[in-house]
């Protein structure tokens, strides 16, 4: 943990004590993972079509790591 004074942290249920709690490894509590999930989902609706985007490429990156792995298991058999 960071060495501020406890007032100047951020308190839990916030997108910025989401962060602090990964920065510094810690277990990330319910309440800003939750307010961290509804920022995503608010994101994914103002912005749509990067959000499409995003997903698509995503999967499209898992597919190919599929079929090559598949692949390398079927060379190898």
């Amino acid at each position: 943990m960071a060495n501020w004074p406890k007032e100047l942290l951020a308190p839990c249920g916030t997108r910025s004590a989401y962060n602090r709690h990964l920065r510094y490894g810690e277990p990330t509590c319910e309440e800003c993972r939750k307010a961290h999930s509804e920022h995503i989902r608010n994101w994914c609706k103002s912005n749509p079509e990067r959000f499409k985007a995003i997903y698509t490429a995503g999967n499209r990156k898992q597919r190919e790591k599929r079929k090559a792995a598949k692949s390398a298991e079927a060379v190898a058999e």
